[in-house]
């Protein structure tokens, strides 16, 4: 069984938080911005601003364009995304650790340097007032928003994390300003990263060429603290129980054709060949990998049987010629 190292929690000069999670066994890597400040922190002339700042960060730095960091993005081949919730908004993003610095590079200036410009946040207004439309469209979304307000009647909590159409029309690029210098601080800032860097080269780079005082990082805030450290756990307990059991399903690659090891994926994700449907057993356990085998055998032989040529009617009896045509 794989064992990961100790997590650990450090806290850096500046006030922000690393969350660091060393993995020397993948070659990829994971890093993440996440600002404890969500749509519940907004004042009543602040409402949507969390969601529409989430989307001009991408629209261009002091030293980025908008292409710049959608090239810069592309080139290293990773997955990147971000997202605002109620009480945090995340940047996030994974590659190959030998373009990782670069992917910390880009989401450390989006986040702390956002150019803010008028043009383009006349642009992600309508795109937000469009993405507001679509969830007065949908039943589900509709249903939610009901729930949370009746739930959380009179707070912040209870309201719609991308505000309402009259609060879009409200926002402009100097109150967006304001709300970025008092929401993107140091204090309300966590880092999080697993992979193989070291934690001092992780922190180097998530605040590398930050003019803002509150984000300066010396190498020596690197290095854990005792009442920090994280009791061990596996990597097993530490990866989502889907992911397990997908990575279980992907074991057997050479057991069952990619078709079938797709569906077993899908039902694996939809609950009925988890762990916890098996006896309550953790996932990647025998009885799991079992089951496993016994589904995708059983898929692959149905898949054969119906994809394999019919040859009885072209072969007569034992030395005989086959039929014409």
């Amino acid at each position: 069984m794989i064992r990961l190292p100790r997590p650990r929690r450090i806290v850096l000069d500046s006030g922000a938080k690393l969350l660091y999670q060393r993995n020397p066994f993948s070659p990829t890597a994971a890093f993440g911005v996440w600002i404890a400040k969500g749509s519940r922190d907004e004042t009543t002339a602040e409402r949507g601003m969390s969601h529409v700042l989430e989307h001009m960060v991408f629209r261009g730095t002091r030293s980025r364009s908008a292409l710049e960091i959608a090239l810069d993005l592309e080139s290293i081949g990773g997955h990147w995304d971000a997202f605002t919730g109620k009480e945090a908004t995340c940047y996030h993003g994974r590659a190959l650790e030998e373009h990782v610095p670069t992917l910390i590079d880009i989401l450390g200036d989006i986040v702390m340097h956002p150019a803010l410009e008028q043009d383009a946040l006349r642009t992600e207004l309508q795109v937000v007032r469009e993405e507001i439309r679509s969830v007065a469209d949908s039943p589900e979304e509709t249903t939610f928003e009901y729930f949370f307000r009746s739930v959380f009647e009179g707070s912040q909590l209870g309201y719609p994390v991308a505000g309402t159409l009259g609060d879009i029309r409200a926002i402009t690029r100097d109150g967006l300003r304001r709300f970025h210098r008092r929401t993107y601080t140091a204090a309300e800032t966590v880092f999080g990263f697993i992979g193989d860097l070291p934690p001092a080269r992780v922190a180097a780079r998530g605040t590398r060429g930050r003019t803002d005082p509150a984000a300066r990082c010396p190498a020596r805030s690197a290095r854990a603290r005792p009442r920090d450290r994280v009791p061990p756990r596996d990597a097993r307990d530490i990866a989502p129980a889907s992911a397990a059991a997908r990575q279980t399903a992907n074991s057997y690659a050479s057991r069952v054709s990619c078709e079938t090891r797709g569906r077993v994926r899908r039902r694996i994700d939809e609950g009925r060949l988890a762990g916890h449907h098996l006896g309550h057993q953790p996932p990647g356990d025998r009885a799991e990998r079992e089951a496993v085998v016994r589904v995708a055998e059983r898929e692959e032989k149905v898949v054969v049987a119906r994809r394999a040529p019919d040859h009885r009617q072209h072969v007569g009896r034992a030395g005989a010629r086959p039929h014409p045509g």
